[in-house]
């Protein structure tokens, strides 16, 4: 439906009712890309044209400019035209020249026109061929006296010059000009009414002519969108908008039918986006003001943007999917170069590199790399490799390049560890020709033994020993490579020279205490703790401060204080949570495991083993994979899930890990599975081949690995009396061995192979060490062996008492195979003690029963005052009233279940 055309469908009528009298005339019907030029023509012809008028129709192309005569051969192809005639003209323009064509053509159609009235319609008449136009133009001028009908069409813009062809047809007075304008927003409306009701049809013409400046074909195409949504399955409210499909493959016609600079020019606008001012259109294609100026004004007029802006981020969108891909490299790199001249931010700049692909400017290795250090500070990993990428293919400078590399692999470590060996083998190139710096070369020695790349490792290290440390940077660097090594890689670190030994570096630099504190924190050394928690307390997750971070946990995990690894983990977690860094989020997870497991939270330790491989694939975690893989393996043991375990030792493990603290941990763990199946013989060779690596490596501490209370457990399994206390005896003679982890083990082992009068009060002992370092496991594990020598010693309410707070222990951990067996042995021994089933739990305060129900379950004070927050005092005053209400002596006497425990 045209609406706001009938002026023109008037003035057309009346030169073809003229033609029919035989005065012929011309019409010239101009406006701007898709005013409805062409639809207001068809519409005449469709409507007006009777059968007596003979109707000849061409149309312009750029594709066909240069193609001689391509218009008159058009307009000679109706099938209309008697067929001599077409014979003879096209004979014409085959054989003779363009002035005897113009003559032919003349005189055919000035006689086809006696018989009835001709009508002539070129489309797009700014593209016919020069030869075409000749003979236009010789006919216009001859025009008058005959019954013809000539309406050309023709494409104009704001600000451009018009053709010689147009000039002469605008300065003829007796040529009818139609000029055709944007609708107005009455005009939307009448279109609008025709489907929607009135009211509604008011509220959308505002909006449609604002965002299609009264384009026709844009107006159709919103008008489209409407209705479609309006049918569709979706109701929104009329006065809403809806832009869809049918304004984007407007906009795409558009770009189809407007010439190529303007196309470049909006192409331009897509790419610029916010930035698409006439000084920067001006530097991208390099011309002047006045020029952008007018491509601005004609891309404004034909509603696609405004003031340099798209009227709607569809029509951007629509736009750049249309942009070819070289091209698009092109306007980004020009983009690029604008905004770094006009000094425009390093970010914003280089999202128009990193667009582009490649960017050969000198400045732009450097804008690139302070980009990607934006975006870590903001989080952003993903675009700080997208930077470095670039700057590191686009750098020439040898010297420079390394540097660039060693930050992009730090960078892609931070997500992904095997995404980063590719980079290995240059930066290992650079390293030994002297072309990367100490700190990067350090991170590189742990990259190469974290993948088990041990021999290029060994060559870095030789290197770096012979390059002197003179700064404190510097000197912080070695220290922690050496530490890291000598903690995780025992294997590595007889290639290395502690220089920084012999060196007096800032004391108070939280990095070089916490590394420092893993060589005294296993022997009882109080500051080792404060050293690694100074350094956790002003920790973030970076690319930088990770290896500092496991080397703080781990100084805590030898200081025997797993309760303060759980905290920091999981403040950490959170962070790197947040900030997508699953590096940091696979070995803090592996942290806590281990740290879960310590205290004899056996299912934490298997969620958190499971989480952390999981989150990483195998070749991500490299020769560390026995860090969760014990820890799982280990969990699973002491729950007695014994095919879970199983299952675990099949996992493929790396043969480098051999030659790591890491494989330390795996066999000790497999030494337990295969203890807990009574593989005895299994189990002993692992857990001497522990002990073997543990004094070659210097890596000893019973703390960490108690290989020998383990195999005396075996020997004593086997009768080995003598070999059981040897090697206890040996393990009580080490550094660390006072701690009561390392004791309660040692006491236990040894109470297996002791008279019935010396086991009871050794294992009384290695129960209290077991609640003094928290380990709730080994606690019950210590009670049950109690348990046991004490109805040996005919002591069975004794006996009775620490089987049920074993049972209550095990049960709360979820050794099920430990439970089973016990409560099957206390139904089979059951012959009456201490009963509290009909004692008066209701006269229990709530805060009693809390501390009670905590107490029956095996914890000890402490932990019942932190989980609790209220103070050990606080505790033990509660406890002495729950004993007197129950009307019972001792924590063993209490109730297996009192109750839900409702912390605050």
């Amino acid at each position: 439906m045209l609406v706001e055309r009938d002026r023109e469908l008037v003035a057309l009528s009346i030169l073809l009712d003229r033609a029919r009298e035989g005065s012929g005339g011309v019409a010239l019907i101009s406006g701007d890309v898709a005013s409805g030029k062409t639809s207001l023509l068809n519409s005449f012809c469709d409507n007006r044209i009777l059968r007596d008028v003979l109707l000849l129709r061409a149309t312009g192309s750029i594709a066909e400019q240069e193609l001689r005569m391509g218009i008159i051969s058009q307009l000679f192809q109706a099938h209309q035209i008697p067929q001599a005639v077409r014979e003879r003209v096209a004979y014409g323009l085959k054989e003779h020249t363009d002035w005897d064509v113009k003559e032919t053509v003349h005189r055919e159609l000035f006689e086809l026109s006696k018989e009835r009235a001709i009508v002539i319609a070129v489309d797009d008449i700014d593209f016919a061929d020069e030869s075409s136009l000749n003979i236009i133009s010789y006919l216009h001028r001859r025009i008058r006296s005959t019954g013809i009908l000539l309406i050309l069409i023709e494409r104009t813009a704001p600000g451009t010059a018009a053709s010689a062809f147009s000039t002469e047809l605008t300065r003829d007075p007796d040529v009818r000009q139609l000029p055709l304008f944007p609708l107005s927003r009455k005009g939307i409306e009448r279109l609008l009414a025709r489907s929607m009701p009135e009211e509604a049809a008011q509220r959308q013409a505002v909006s449609i002519r604002t965002l299609s400046e009264g384009n026709p074909l844009v107006v159709q195409a919103l008008i489209a969108d409407q209705l479609r949504e309006a049918h569709g399955r979706i109701a929104r409210p009329s006065a809403e908008l809806l832009v869809g499909n049918a304004y984007r493959q407007a906009v795409l016609h558009m770009l189809h039918r407007i010439d190529p600079q303007l196309v470049r020019a909006v192409r331009a606008l897509a790419v610029l986006a916010g930035r698409a001012s006439v000084t920067m259109l001006g530097h991208v294609f390099d011309i002047e003001p006045a020029a952008a100026v007018e491509l601005l004004g004609r891309l404004n007029a034909i509603g696609i943007t405004s003031a340099g802006r798209f009227r709607h981020p569809a029509a951007r969108a629509a736009v750049m999917t249309g942009i070819p891909e070289e091209e698009r490299c092109w306007l980004h790199s020009r983009a690029a170069i604008s905004l770094y001249n006009t000094g425009a931010s390093a970010e914003e700049t280089a999202r128009h590199v990193v667009a582009a692909g490649v960017c050969d400017e000198p400045w732009a290795v450097q804008l690139l790399t302070q980009a990607a250090d934006q975006g870590l500070a903001r989080d952003d990993v993903e675009w700080a490799v997208v930077c470095l990428e670039i700057a590191w293919q686009g750098c020439s400078d040898e010297c420079r390049r390394p540097a660039i590399l060693a930050k992009l692999a730090r960078v892609r470590w931070l997500a992904s560890p095997a995404a980063a060996v590719r980079y290995l083998p240059e930066l290992v190139e650079a390293a030994q020709a002297g072309r990367l710096g100490i700190a990067e070369s350090w991170w590189l020695v742990r990259a190469l033994a974290w993948h088990g790349k041990t021999a290029e490792a060994t060559a870095v290290l030789a290197r770096l020993n012979a390059v002197g440390q003179h700064d404190s940077d510097t000197l912080i660097a070695h220290r922690l490579g050496v530490r890291w090594l000598a903690n995780w890689y025992p294997r590595l670190i007889s290639a290395v020279t502690d220089a920084a030994g012999s060196h007096s570096i800032a004391d108070e630099d939280p990095t070089a205490r916490a590394v420092a504190a893993l060589s005294t924190a296993a022997i009882g050394d109080p500051s080792a703790v404060d050293a690694a928690e100074q350094l956790l307390q002003g920790s973030r997750v970076t690319d930088s401060s990770l290896e500092a971070v496991m080397c703080a946990l781990q100084a805590l995990i030898c200081a025997d204080r797993p309760d303060r690894v759980i905290v920091w983990c999981r403040e950490l977690l959170d962070d790197a949570q947040r900030r997508l860094a699953t590096t940091w989020q696979a070995i803090l997870l592996s942290f806590l495991a281990n740290a879960e497991l310590r205290l004899g939270n056996l299912v934490e330790a298997e969620r958190d083993a499971r989480a952390a491989l999981k989150i990483w694939p195998a070749e991500n975690w490299g020769t560390a994979i026995g860090a969760p893989l014990s820890s799982l393996i280990m969990a699973t043991s002491m729950m007695g899930k014994v095919d879970d375990a199983a299952a675990a030792l099949r996992q493929p493990v790396p043969s480098a890990m051999a030659s790591t603290h890491f494989w330390l941990r795996y066999i000790y763990a497999r030494g337990y599975a295969y203890f807990a199946t009574d593989r005895l013989q299994a189990a002993l060779a692992d857990f001497q081949t522990v002990g073997y690596f543990a004094e070659t490596w210097r890596a000893d501490i019973p703390l960490i690995f108690p290989w020998r209370s383990d195999a005396a457990q075996v020997h004593a399994r086997l009768g080995r009396a003598e070999h059981a206390r040897e090697l206890v005896d040996t393990q009580m003679s080490k550094p660390g061995s006072a701690r009561p982890r390392v004791l309660g083990h040692g006491l236990r082992a040894l109470a297996l192979v002791s008279g019935p009068k010396q086991r009871i009060p050794l294992l009384q002992e290695a129960v209290r060490r077991f609640e003094e370092c928290g380990d709730r496991y080994h606690l019950a594990k210590a009670l049950v062996d109690l348990s046991d020598a004490c109805r040996q010693a005919g002591e069975l309410n004794t006996a009775r008492a620490v089987t049920r707070r074993a049972l209550q222990l095990s049960k709360a951990v979820h050794a099920e195979a430990l439970y089973e067996s016990l409560h099957e042995g206390e139904q089979d021994g059951a012959d009456g003690g201490p009963d509290t089933g009909h004692a008066d739990l209701e006269s229990l305060s709530a805060a009693e029963l809390r501390v009670a129900s905590l107490a029956a379950l095996g914890h000890t004070n402490r932990e019942i005052s932190h989980s609790l927050f209220i103070t050990v005092s606080t505790v033990e005053q509660h406890l002495t009233r729950v004993y007197r209400k129950l009307n019972v002596a001792k924590r063993t006497d209490l109730p297996e279940t009192l109750g839900p425990v409702h912390r605050p």
